[in-house]
C-alpha cells in the first residue's frame, strides 16, 4: 500500500525478508492483488520491496508482539502472522556525491556511505529497507569525475562520508567505525536530489596490510 492512499499498483515483483546481521534473505512474489507470503522467517527481520525505483518502504505495520523497531520484525519459528502491511512511499531522496582527494582531484576508487546521525541500535540505518549493516552505500556512476550516487533513501538526517577503504572494514572494528563517524559531515536529505562534494577521509593508514585467520588485521 502507498502512504498517500494511492491505488496504483506497487512497482515491485518481489518482497524480501532480510535477516538482520545474518547476511541472507527469503523472497516471495507479489501477487496481482498486492499480497504476498513469506515462509521460513525467524528472528529480527526487515522487509524490502524490489524492484521499487523512485520508491521505498516507509513503514511496516504489524502486531505489537512482533514489532522490534520502526522497520524491524521479530519472528518466532512455527508461528503464522497474517496481518502485516508494508507501506510504500514515493517521497525518496537521492544523494549525488562528488569525491575529491586532498589535492581536490576527483577520486574514483573510494566509497561513499550514509550513516545514522547517532549509533542507536533500535533505529540504525542498517535496519532500514535498502541499507546494509554499514548504512547506505553509494553506487559509482562509472565516469571519471569522482561521482557516486545513493538512490531511494527515506528523507531525514544522516552523516555522509567518503573513505578510501572497503566499507565492510568498518564493521570489523568499532574504533575504525568511530573514526569514520567523527569525520563524517551532517546532511539533511529531502525528497529529490542533493548534491555534495566530499573530501575523502584517509582511513587506509589505520588498516594493517595482510589478513589473519579471522579477516583483515586492523591497527590503531
Amino acid at each position: 500500500m502507498w502512504d498517500d492512499g494511492s491505488s496504483d499498483r506497487l512497482p515491485a515483483s518481489r518482497v524480501r525478508g532480510v535477516f538482520v546481521g545474518a547476511g541472507y534473505l527469503e523472497e516471495a512474489a507479489v501477487r496481482p492483488d498486492g499480497t504476498f507470503e513469506l515462509a521460513g522467517l525467524y528472528g529480527r527481520t526487515r522487509l524490502e520491496v524490489s524492484p521499487a525505483f523512485r520508491a521505498t518502504v516507509s513503514a511496516v505495520q504489524a502486531p505489537a508482539a512482533i514489532t522490534a523497531g520502526r522497520y524491524l520484525l521479530d519472528f518466532t519459528p512455527g508461528t503464522v502472522v497474517d496481518d502485516i502491511k508494508v507501506v510504500m512511499t514515493r517521497r525518496v531522496g537521492r544523494l549525488l556525491a562528488t569525491v575529491v582527494d586532498e589535492t581536490e582531484k576527483p577520486l574514483t576508487t573510494g566509497s561513499v556511505i550514509l550513516l545514522p546521525p547517532r549509533p542507536d541500535p533500535g533505529e540504525e540505518v542498517g535496519t532500514q529497507p535498502g541499507s546494509t549493516g554499514m548504512g547506505f552505500l553509494a553506487n559509482p556512476t562509472g565516469n571519471d569525475r569522482g561521482e557516486y550516487v545513493i538512490e531511494d533513501v527515506l528523507p531525514g538526517a544522516y552523516l555522509a562520508i567518503a573513505i578510501d577503504i572497503p566499507p565492510y572494514l568498518l564493521n570489523l572494528d568499532s574504533d575504525l567505525m568511530e573514526r569514520a563517524r567523527a569525520a563524517a559531515i551532517p546532511i539533511e536529505l529531502a525528497p529529490g536530489e542533493l548534491r555534495r562534494t566530499l573530501r575523502v577521509v584517509p582511513l587506509r593508514r589505520f588498516v594493517a596490510v595482510g589478513l589473519t585467520d579471522t579477516g583483515p588485521r586492523l591497527r590503531h
